[in-house]
């Protein structure tokens, strides 16, 4: 569980950075300059990362620990417990993602 925790802050870090991305965009809109990106580099730039093997290979690794079925049931029964909606299962989004990320023989 010690991973999933880890994987968990992980994912809580990228949400914080990606926030702070938001605020400069929000920023940059508001004085009248645009910028756009390219979607492929986005990820990499939220994480600020290089987009190489081992972020590949560190993503495959957080996507699996994520995927896990004791996880999702655990956000499951803390939402029940809190009276919050039930989130909806990640796990095909998950499967896809991981399948995307590992190579395949070509």
């Amino acid at each position: 569980m010690a991973e999933v925790a880890a994987a968990h802050a992980d994912a809580l870090e990228v949400q914080i950075r990606k926030g702070r991305a938001r605020g400069r965009r929000r920023s940059r809109l508001r004085r009248g300059r645009t910028h756009r990106r390219r979607p492929d580099g986005r990820l990499c730039e939220d994480l600020s990362r290089a987009d190489d093997a081992e972020l590949r290979r560190w993503l495959l690794r957080l996507l699996e620990i994520a995927n896990d079925p004791r996880a999702q049931r655990y956000w499951q029964l803390l939402a029940v417990m809190n009276r919050w909606p039930v989130p909806p299962s990640l796990a095909p989004v998950f499967t896809w993602f991981i399948e995307a990320l590992r190579p395949h023989p070509g």
